[in-house]
Formats: structure tokens, sequence, C-alpha cells
């Protein structure tokens, strides 16, 4: 009797571990199919640099033009600002109404030339897109067939700026909504403590509304004390159902983001060595 007891607990034990092994296959699959579902929707390519001609005003540069969704603009430029200033050391300047510029200024980071590191936002098909040159001169900028390692490292700047301003924006996203729906968890349990009072204070006046020691006047109060309650327990109810609805959708929203961070993460693999830059003297 003793073996077959202990059969049984090791069987259950082996069917706990396969089950949890199995679990775990499985969220790692789910994981694995959203992810190929995300990168065959384009999600992947809305981030790879191409190399174009671009108008910076009065100045036509060879750029590495990337497409950030439908990001605004201004948020894009002002990120690039924050971005050149705390990688690089450069301020940018506004450079007409689309553009920044710093110019005259060495990033060894990029190229051992002098020039001017660029940056340009415009729409198309639907899209924000950047564009980040370096001209070393009026009708001169780096590009892949005179400058192959320069435009790689250009390349990989501007990359690595996208990435860090996708996985700011959608980690911001995510502080949000947890905030969010760590407050309606909140409310949820306070409003979850209270009805529980208002059963418990329910159960104990209806055994005294049924007691013959009751007085008439008595039952009457416990009657209307009764209805009260019961109609602010219809209430919480209410509120409850749509509290549990929207932590679901919070929480859905949340596991969205985290995919799409770690997505990010998992396409954005190359790194530039940051290196501060230094503005050359002016003559």
């Amino acid at each position: 009797m003793t073996n077959h007891v202990a059969c049984r607990q090791k069987y259950t034990i082996n069917l706990t571990f396969s089950q949890l092994n199995l679990m775990k296959n499985i969220s790692t699959l789910a994981v694995t199919i959203i992810l190929f579902f995300l990168s065959g929707n384009g999600f992947a390519q809305t981030y790879v640099p191409a190399e174009r001609s671009i108008n910076f005003g009065k100045t036509e540069a060879n750029a590495w033009v990337i497409s950030v969704d439908e990001e605004p603009l201004d948020a894009l430029k002002k990120s690039w600002s924050t971005y050149a200033k705390r990688e690089l050391g450069l301020k940018s300047k506004k450079d007409g109404r689309d553009a920044l510029i710093a110019k005259e200024v060495e990033v060894p980071s990029i190229s051992q030339k002098t020039g001017d590191l660029r940056m340009k936002v415009f729409t198309e098909d639907g899209l924000s897109h950047i564009a980040v040159a370096f001209t070393t001169g009026y009708s001169t900028s780096i590009n892949t067939q005179n400058n192959p390692r320069d435009a790689d490292n250009l390349r990989q700047l501007t990359r690595n700026f996208v990435k860090q301003y996708k996985l700011n924006s959608l980690n911001e996203q995510l502080a949000i909504h947890e905030k969010r729906r760590k407050s309606v968890e909140s409310a949820y349990e306070k409003n979850e403590r209270e009805q529980k009072k208002l059963f418990k204070q329910m159960t104990k006046n209806e055994k005294r509304m049924n007691s013959e020691q009751s007085e008439k006047n008595d039952k009457s109060d416990l009657k209307n004390t009764k209805i009260a309650n019961q109609s602010r327990v219809n209430a919480l109810e209410s509120i409850m159902i749509n509290q549990k609805n929207e932590m679901s959708e919070t929480t859905e929203v949340i596991e969205k983001l985290k995919l799409e961070i770690a997505y990010l993460e998992s396409i954005f693999t190359e790194s530039i060595t940051k290196m501060k830059s230094q503005a050359a003297p002016a003559y």
C-alpha cells in the first residue's frame, strides 16, 4: 500500500514537471510566433537605413535615411538634439524648418575629417523619416563609395539613435500603463475589501432580522440598511467588473509593449563606440 502511494506521488511530481516544461515550451513558441508575425509585417524593415541623396537647404548630400513609423517630427528633432549632446558632446542648431546642424565639428567615432553633422526630418508615404549626413565641404559628404568605413560608422550612429528613440518611447508608454494597472489594481482591492465587509454586515443583520427578540422598529431599520447595502454591493460589482476589464486590457497592452521592446533589442544588435567629439576651432 505504501509503495502504491509512493508511486502515485512520484508520478504526480513527474507529471507536474512535465507540465511545467510543456508550458515553458508553449510560452517560448508563442513569443517566437509573435515576433515572427511582427517581422513578417515589416516591423524590422522600418528601421533599415538606406543611403539617399537629400537636400539640406541649399546643400545636397548623401545621407542615411530611416523611416520611423508615424512619430512626430518635432519630437524626433528634439530627441536628436539631446542624443547628439549626450552621445557626441555636440550642440545642434536649427538649419531651416526641418533640419538641425552641428557645424565644423570633429567626430572621431564617425570620421577623422572635420565637417558638419546634419539631421533632417520629413514625411514620405505617410511615414516619418530622418536623414543623417556628414558633409565635409559645400558639395562633398561621406558616402559608401568614397568613404565606406566612415559611411558605415554614420549608419550605425543613425541606427543607434533610432533604437534609443524607439526604446525610450516604448519604455515611457510601458511605465504609464504599468502605473495605471497598479492604480486600478489598488482601487479594485479596496472595493473588494468594502464588498466583503458589506457581505459580512448583511449576514449579521439578516440574523438579527430573523431573531424573535428584535423589535419592530429595529427590523424596519435593518431592512432599510439591507436595501442600502445591497444597492452599494450592486454598484461595487459593476465598478469591479469594469476594473477587471481595464486591468485585462492594460495587461494586454503591457505584454505587447514588452514584446515590441524585446523585438527592437533583438534587431538593433549593432553598437557604436561612444566617443565624445570635439568642435574644431573656428578661424
